[in-house]
């Protein structure tokens, strides 16, 4: 069944060197939702740059990226292994410069190093040298955590995401705002509205058409519902109809195609239309 949730889009910011943890931070994200997103009423929708940024000129590649995605950004993960990525110009590197702004932004950051064995072949060095550094620079901020395996970062993460969730001032400052009420009226003619009330009112909440040599007769309630035998209003009333029945709001009887006969579907909604003067 359908429910009105509000979205969350969950950032994934990290070099190029932690794939996986990516994919493991997705699934977490994901497995959140199956749980918790109908009681919650939130959605966690996971954003990075592989698979919701657009080719866009006129910037900086990493202030697109921020345009693009950064700012829509209400929580952030933060990964790194032994890559810190390349200069922006305003710095270090890119998931750098994405940290550093959402943190400003006061929104929830979660950020992980990963300790994981690594050949001292396959590194760069400078650039492992550089998580180093960033790592002892967040260590007394207090905003970072380190795993030592794919299955003890999902953990971490599962666990502190649903905390960050709980607690985080920003998330309950955004879910307490009121949602707006789905307008619960389908989008309907002021044809169609007519014809539903006044068969609603007739006595065996039925619909006639009836043709005759230069005109027709639209009948329910007792009344003669068309106050014209135009063309035009032929065609109105003919599509009011079945704009009715695709609704499931009344359904055709005998076989000739000229009556109907209001459901149930449809005694709710004239009622809701009539209590609501829509």
């Amino acid at each position: 069944m359908p429910y009105t949730a509000q979205v969350f889009n969950v950032m994934l910011a990290s070099p190029s060197d932690v794939a996986e943890e990516r994919k493991v931070a997705r699934e977490v994200i994901l497995e959140w939702n199956n749980v918790h997103s109908q009681s919650r009423k939130i959605v966690l929708m996971p954003i990075g740059w592989e698979y919701n940024a657009v080719p866009e000129m006129g910037d900086r590649p990493q202030e697109i990226i921020n345009k693009q995605l950064l700012t829509n950004a209400d929580i952030l993960i933060g990964i790194f292994w032994t890559r810190i990525g390349t200069s922006t110009g305003k710095a270090v590197s890119g998931t750098v410069e994405e940290i550093e702004n959402h943190i400003n932004s006061n929104r929830p950051t979660l950020l992980y190093f990963s300790n994981k064995p690594v050949n001292p072949d396959t590194i760069d060095a400078q650039q492992h040298a550089g998580v180093k550094s960033l790592k002892q620079e967040f260590q007394p901020r207090g905003l970072s955590e380190s795993f030592n395996s794919l299955d003890d970062f999902k953990s971490k993460l599962q666990r502190q995401l649903a905390t960050k969730l709980n607690e985080s001032e920003y998330i309950e400052i955004v879910t307490n705002v009121q949602l707006p009420i789905p307008n619960p009226t389908p989008l309907m003619s002021d044809s169609a509205k007519l014809l539903l009330k006044e068969c609603a009112l007739d006595e065996d909440g039925e619909i006639y058409m009836v043709n005759y040599i230069g005109g027709f007769e639209l009948q329910t309630n007792n009344k003669k519902i068309n106050t014209d035998n135009s063309a035009r209003t032929l065609a109105n009333f003919q599509s009011a109809i079945k704009e009715l029945q695709s609704l499931g709001l009344i359904h055709s009887i005998g076989t000739q195609g000229t009556g109907f006969r209001i459901t149930a579907e449809g005694y709710n909604l004239a009622d809701k239309i009539n209590n609501s003067d829509i």
